[in-house]
């Protein structure tokens, strides 16, 4: 049985029919949806500015991914934290009810059962070798727990930083950002929540030089998970459904 009314924080393809296009989207816009997602996204904009200036001086190739250096560090704490922070948004605005503060990775391991975050692939359009494409979830493709290599790497740093440094790299640093980048994308789809007029895109499809889906920020390449099953996916009619008070649920993380 598909899920007829959406939930806070979760984008999900929804079910082929008539408004398909329509229903899959013009949700995430509404204000009841999530709290302050503009705030979430612009973190994310703000970092994304900062890898990309860190590029003109260490290039994006499979070559440099085990460069560290103190700015790389610094990205790599902040991308960490705002991973956290997306997390604890998720289960904020759903229906959890262990103690925030005791809140842990494993505690977030119950999203990535809910978002699917183990199948997304996350590709940078400009690299140099053979490792462009990024599987930041891709260890937590089990029903049993197991821990994320590059934010273990994060705690350890954050613990004691001049030791691990090293373990700091580009290459982990350039992971935990696909990761942020695919929980947003779990959260949000495409929606950026600027301010302005809406424009409707329109893809260029094979005539693109890049090939692949642009996301938030215009600059990585998403790649959905194609695993879901047709009771996990959404159906049902925005244009009736917005109407209504009570127009999106709370996913019950209790029960996972």
């Amino acid at each position: 049985m598909s899920i007829i009314k959406p939930y806070h924080r979760f984008y999900r393809r929804t079910i082929s029919g008539v408004n398909q296009g329509y229903n899959s989207t013009a949700y995430l816009a509404d204000h009841m949806y999530a709290d302050r997602p503009e705030m979430y996204i612009r973190s994310f904009d703000i970092i994304q500015h900062d890898i990309r200036h860190l590029f003109d001086y260490i290039e994006p190739d499979d070559q440099n991914m085990s460069t560290y250096s103190m700015k790389i560090y610094d990205l790599y704490v902040r991308i960490c934290l705002e991973v956290e922070a997306n997390f604890k948004a998720v289960l904020f605005e759903n229906k959890y009810s262990r103690k925030p503060e005791d809140w842990t990775i494993k505690d977030y391991f119950k999203i990535n059962k809910t978002y699917h975050l183990y199948g997304y692939r996350i590709t940078f359009p400009i690299w140099r070798g053979e490792r462009a494409t990024f599987l930041p979830f891709a260890e937590w493709d089990s029903a049993e727990y197991k821990p994320l290599s590059w934010y273990q790497i994060y705690n350890k740093c954050k613990h004691n930083k001049y030791e691990h440094m090293p373990e700091a790299s580009f290459g982990n640093m350039l992971n935990a950002f696909a990761g942020l980048f695919a929980l947003l994308s779990a959260q949000f789809g495409h929606e950026t929540y600027s301010p302005g007029s809406i424009l409707l895109s329109v893809s260029a499809g094979d005539d693109s030089y890049y090939k692949g889906e642009f996301g938030i920020g215009d600059y990585l390449q998403v790649h959905y998970p194609n695993d879901w099953t047709e009771d996990e996916l959404y159906d049902f009619e925005w244009q009736d459904l917005k109407t209504q008070e009570e127009r999106f649920q709370r996913f019950d993380f209790d029960s996972i």
